[in-house]
């Protein structure tokens, strides 16, 4: 059955890691770092199903690509310990077909990040060989800052950070994937609130992606 999973992290220099390299491993390409000079390359990198940027319509043109665009990031971010990426990671239902869950995927992150204008990049990837062949899943990864004709922003939105449009990302994911398993005509649904929170004396399931299991 369908199950809810949404977790959110980020990507920052000074944990010593690069917006060029996640995108390059999230997407499966190469894309050389302008600011540091090292190219990363995962050309051979198996089980990315589909890879698409999206952004404000008045963005840049630099925006609308993924080397362009992290390159950007790492370049306008000048702090040793900048946050470079906002990254979410949710697991797709595998009761719907890949263009489904592209559609699905779209239009949460379209409501919910591009609108506020944010760029992003998401990736599908298909379940660990090693693990459960349900495990489709995606990784959103967000610019920090909002995208105008001119570029960047210099100030970064606090309320980004906050509990509470935590809580409104989450919600509606869970709206979205009821949404489209409805449409698909699939029975189950999903609940973005905890066990606790909805009474049930249950122990909540781990999911492990691939990261989990391999991290980059």
């Amino acid at each position: 059955m369908a199950i809810y999973h949404f977790s959110l992290r980020h990507i920052t220099r000074k944990a010593g890691r690069s917006a060029t390299a996640a995108a390059a491993y999230r997407n499966a390409s190469r894309i050389h770092d302008e600011r540091t000079g090292v190219p990363h390359d995962y050309r051979r990198k198996r089980g990315n199903l589909h890879s698409e940027i999206l952004a404000p319509a008045r963005a840049p043109e630099w925006a609308k690509e993924s080397a362009s665009l992290w390159n950007a990031v790492e370049n306008f971010e000048k702090r040793k310990d900048a946050r470079l990426v906002r990254e979410i990671n949710v697991a797709l239902p595998h009761e719907l077909t890949l263009e489904q869950n592209r559609e699905l995927l779209r239009a949460y992150v379209e409501e919910h990040f591009i609108k506020r204008g944010m760029a992003a990049q998401i990736d599908i990837h298909a379940p660990d060989r090693k693990g459960d062949n349900r495990n489709i899943h995606a990784h959103v990864m967000l610019t920090t800052r909002q995208i105008t004709r001119n570029g960047f922003k210099e100030q970064k939105p606090r309320n980004w950070n906050d509990k509470a449009t935590l809580q409104q990302w989450r919600e509606g994911w869970a709206d979205h994937m009821n949404r489209a398993l409805e449409q698909a005509k699939v029975k189950e649904r999903v609940d973005h609130r905890s066990y606790e929170a909805r009474e049930i004396d249950q122990q909540p399931t781990r999911h492990l992606g691939v990261e989990a299991n391999q991290m980059e």
